[in-house]
């Protein structure tokens, strides 16, 4: 038991580790070498658990697509559709400027060439939330969205966009998926977590 409990740690070391590395040079610059040292543990244990940097690649995106399957379980269920959405956009963006794994999943896609895999699940949650909202929008709404999204980050990542300033999804997001005519959503973050992060 003590050594499973071992194995399972090493691993989640290496794949923090790599998420690191992968997010701030690259994966195809960042080495097995430099993963092992990052992580302090050895290329042998490293090999053990991830025989290629792609296997190791493949663990980070799992991990990023995994995140956002539990955030989306966790959302209350008495939310109306569009607040469901909104909640879990704050959450995702949030993500894509503070948590290594999901930016080293979205640059791993974009330096192998692969499909995004993080984008595809999050396009699919967003559209399954709006189908409920505006069944005939859902798509093009959804698409829209997680384009802004990643839009604004990438613009925020190469320094153009500063932090500090209303969220322009939050401006668009009424207009795709239609009037509120509750009044009861709310496009600001609500307290605590849903994801079981901070």
């Amino acid at each position: 038991m003590v050594r499973q409990q071992r194995s399972e740690q090493t691993r989640r070391l290496l794949v923090g580790a790599a998420a690191e590395l992968f997010d701030r040079v690259g994966f195809v610059r960042a080495t097995m070498a430099e993963i092992s040292s990052a992580a302090g543990v050895t290329k042998g244990a490293l090999y053990f658990h991830f025989p290629s940097k792609d296997t190791l690649a493949d663990a980070v995106r799992a991990e990023a697509i995994e995140m956002l399957d539990i955030l989306v379980a966790r959302l209350p269920a008495g939310l109306s559709p569009m607040q469901a959405v909104i909640d879990m956009h704050h959450h995702v963006v949030r993500w894509l400027r503070e948590d290594a794994i999901v930016r080293a999943s979205l640059r791993i896609s974009h330096d192998t060439g692969d499909p995004a895999d993080f984008c595809a699940s999050w396009l699919a949650a967003t559209e399954r939330l709006l189908r409920r909202a505006s069944p005939e929008r859902a798509e093009l709404a959804a698409t829209a969205l997680v384009g802004l999204c990643l839009g604004v980050e990438t613009l925020r990542w190469n320094g153009i966009r500063r932090d500090g300033r209303p969220e322009p999804w939050e401006l668009v997001l009424p207009s795709l998926v239609g009037h509120d005519p509750s009044g009861t959503n709310r496009l600001s973050r609500r307290g605590g977590t849903i994801d079981g992060r901070t």
